[in-house]
């Protein structure tokens, strides 16, 4: 059984052709994209607030026992509703 050379060309054209879509789409938003610069958009922002602190700052261990205690209790439910 012959394969001929035409029928890999289709596929290159095809694949050819699937690449310059992909790239039209990554550009359109880059070119079209409204750009403003303001001071504040590289400042960390926690919550809609002002960084207050360090980011180093301890946290209280009622915190972790109520994650734990969460996690323990979805698992249970999770286990009871089937």
């Amino acid at each position: 059984m012959k394969v001929c050379a035409f029928e890999y060309l289709k596929i290159v054209i095809f694949l050819i052709a699937i690449i310059i879509v992909i790239g039209v789409l990554l550009l359109i938003p880059y070119i079209f994209a409204y750009r403003t610069f303001r001071r504040d958009r590289h400042t960390p922002v926690e919550c809609g607030c002002d960084p207050r602190g360090s980011g180093k700052s301890r946290m209280e261990i009622s915190y972790y026992v109520v994650s734990i205690l969460f996690i323990i209790f979805e698992i249970e439910f999770i286990i009871l509703i089937p």
